[in-house]
């Protein structure tokens, strides 16, 4: 069992966000829970003092992950991926897989209820591994497949910037639709792993390799895969990153 992200909530609480074993579930902790099959997401809502309020399993016959999670005025968005094989049945029936993992965002309601899950990408390897409220829907980052996913799916009209994964931010609706995406890198590879929202934007994190070409064009790389964040701005036009902050490393 394992914890990736978590958000303290309007009660003084928290909630946790990650992975389980399908052998995990049964006994213990999850006692009268049962596996969807392979590895499940989970979602655990925590009192002030530790204890367990609430505790959910969400995914289907494959691998199902959830990385990141942000609170809302009604309840908790998280985001992570799923594999092919999980896409039209269990907690994803009427969902159909866009080919290699997809990437995932999945909201819930303040009690734990699924209110909307969507997926997201193209024909190969996609993954959200942030996610954070805004204020008219959610941004989530991660990165995809530079040379499978970007021009088919949901990211037609965008071109992989090279290397292995390029990093993106989608932003949602607060419905779940896609209001927009971009992808961000260099010839090598490039991951984003936490956002927030800023006065001017948001301010994705993560490491990258591509320094000196691509979007980093004219920032020197310290030596192997160099921390880094940028800003990226808030509307569908501004889909360049507006501005970048000299990676550490």
């Amino acid at each position: 069992d394992f914890f990736y992200g978590v958000t303290a909530t309007s009660d003084g609480g928290f909630v946790a966000v990650g992975y389980s074993v399908f052998s995990s579930f049964g006994p213990s902790d999850w006692t009268g829970v049962m596996g969807k099959g392979g590895n499940d997401a989970i979602i655990v809502k925590f009192k002030a003092d530790g204890t367990v309020e609430w505790k959910k399993n969400f995914g289907g016959s494959g691998d199902d992950f959830f990385y990141g999670v942000t609170a809302t005025s009604d309840g908790f968005a998280a985001a992570g991926y799923s594999g092919s094989s999980s896409f039209g049945n269990g907690d994803w029936i009427g969902v159909t897989g866009k080919g290699g993992n997809d990437a995932t965002i999945v909201k819930f309601k303040a009690n734990g209820d699924v209110d909307w899950k969507k997926n997201f990408g193209g024909s190969d390897a996609d993954n959200f591994r942030g996610v954070t409220e805004a204020s008219d829907g959610f941004v989530a980052v991660g990165n995809s497949a530079s040379a499978g996913s970007f021009g088919n799916g949901d990211w037609v009209g965008l071109t992989g910037k090279g290397g292995t994964f390029d990093a993106t931010i989608v932003k949602f609706k607060t419905d779940g639709t896609v209001e927009w995406r971009t992808n961000f890198g260099g010839s090598d590879t490039d991951y984003f792993r936490g956002v927030t929202e800023a006065s001017d934007g948001f301010a994705a994190a993560g490491y990258s390799a591509s320094f000196g070409n691509g979007d980093w064009v004219g920032v020197t790389g310290k030596g192997g895969s160099d921390a880094m964040i940028a800003i990226i701005g808030p509307m569908p036009s501004m889909f360049n990153v507006n501005a970048i902050v000299e990676p550490v490393g």
